[in-house]
């Protein structure tokens, strides 16, 4: 690939921006991006698109499978990106790309400004405020018409929909803030787990829960990390108990 992007000193503050492995997913995906419409075996690739796959990704940026799954939900949380995953491959979207990356013409008009700099600059400015907002209009109706996806897991997608038409039968509001606050405490009380998410997520469906909150014990049910910590506290006394005897 030739060329290059462009690159906001904004990104600084961006909220992933310390989060190396979501940050390092996220440049990849502008750069892998098509810079305009194309097709590939007969599907049409949409500029700020790319076709790809998870183990593919891997090998190109460094990161597992795992951790390239991780990221890729935490893009879709803030909406920095969509993805249609497919059978033997995935198309990857980067959201409100013109904002980003601007038009080519911009380019060219940047090359050209030195004559009339003044003038040129103020016209340029004026003209890539409407291509950028009419472009803007257009995929924001796209983003209407497409369904978001949130994670790459099939089962734990439908779960995760399924307690969102739970909070709203209930009258809770799915913003994008909402939205997010959810993923991130689905998260941290999972430790990353696909499983331990579908638990807590099925708990809070059963029992009509608005939040999602730590798999409760029923039954003398004990959580994974319970008896990995039971079962070393029992190694830890047969150690000391064998000690004593010699």
């Amino acid at each position: 690939m030739v060329g290059y992007i462009k690159l906001h000193r904004q990104m600084l503050q961006w909220e992933w921006y310390t989060d190396i492995n979501t940050k390092t997913l996220f440049l990849h995906c502008l750069l892998m991006a098509n810079h305009k419409d194309n097709e590939w075996r007969g599907i049409k690739i949409e500029r700020g698109s790319f076709v790809t796959s998870l183990r593919k990704m891997s090998v190109e940026i460094g990161l597992t499978v795992s951790q390239i799954r991780t990221s890729l939900d935490k893009l879709k949380s803030t909406q920095e990106i969509a993805y249609i995953p497919h059978t033997h491959n995935t198309t990857i979207k980067v959201l409100n790309y013109a904002e980003y990356q601007g038009y080519e013409k911009d380019t060219i008009a940047h090359k050209t400004h030195k004559t009339s700099q003044s003038n040129r600059t103020q016209n340029s400015t004026k003209q890539e405020y409407k291509e950028i907002k009419n472009d803007k209009n257009i995929k924001d109706k796209e983003i209407i018409k497409e369904k978001i996806v949130y994670f790459a897991n099939a089962d734990l997608e439908d779960l995760f929909q399924d307690f969102l038409n739970v909070r709203k039968k209930l009258k809770a509001v799915n913003s994008d803030r909402a939205i997010t606050t959810l993923l991130n405490k689905l998260e941290e009380l999972s430790s990353g787990d696909i499983e331990i998410k579908k638990n807590i997520l099925e708990q809070s469906i059963m029992n009509s829960w608005k939040g999602v909150f730590p798999i409760k014990q029923q039954n003398g049910f004990k959580s994974k990390q319970q008896s990995i910590d039971e079962r070393k506290a029992e190694q830890f006394r047969l150690l000391a108990k064998e000690l004593n005897n010699e």
